[in-house]
């Protein structure tokens, strides 16, 4: 495998960050290093399929996009109905002895079904139906994740909205009630969906 200069220079820090990390952990716990090196190496084998693999024409197929923000919405009512509460949230879906975050790759999913969405209607993004429509493919799995709650995640999730209509060209006056709403919103999950351990 060809890697070049540019590569290189950020492969060598990123493998002795995660050399000293498993060292570090290895003084510690001898199952967190264990989880920590499985979790290591997966990610390493994702990285070298990706550098080989041109994952970018996928994002041209509708049936790749929407299937994975498919997923990403299931292993979401998954983590709602079997997550154990970690922290006050059951926002880990446990595997054996993996936890994963779903919302982190619902958070993916969103950026490529909106990076799709508004490349195919950001003629239209005046119209409030196209706003709408974004709103509700954002809307699905935030709601999801302010049940649990994570109230962190769900406001990431609104902030990846926001910068898609800004990008997207959203009108000065929709974006004046967008930016209102959403302060009425982030006010209310302040004082209602806050819990002390946040």
């Amino acid at each position: 495998m060809y890697i070049n200069s540019l590569q290189r220079s950020l492969l060598i820090p990123l493998g002795l960050l995660l050399a000293l990390g498993l060292l570090a952990l290895s003084s510690i716990s001898r199952d967190f290093f264990l989880l920590q090196l499985a979790w290591s190496a997966l990610g390493v084998g994702v990285l070298f399929f990706f550098h080989h693999f041109d994952w970018r024409s996928l994002i041209h197929y509708g049936w790749f996009i929407y299937g994975v923000y498919g997923v990403a919405v299931a292993l979401l009512v998954l983590t709602l109905l079997t997550a154990p509460v970690i922290r006050g949230t059951s926002a880990w879906l446990v595997l054996g002895p993996f936890q994963f975050q779903t919302a982190e790759l619902a958070k993916v999913a969103l950026v490529i079904l909106l990076a799709s969405f508004f490349a195919e209607h950001h003629i239209r993004i005046a119209r409030m139906r196209t706003i709408a429509v974004s709103g509700i493919l954002v809307g699905v799995p935030t709601g999801l994740v302010l049940l649990q709650p994570d109230l962190g995640s769900a406001m990431v999730m609104g902030v990846l909205w926001f910068g898609f209509l800004l990008l997207a060209g959203l009108p000065i006056r929709h974006l004046a009630v967008f930016v209102l709403s959403a302060a009425v919103v982030g006010v209310l999950g302040w004082y209602q969906m806050l819990q002390p351990y946040h």
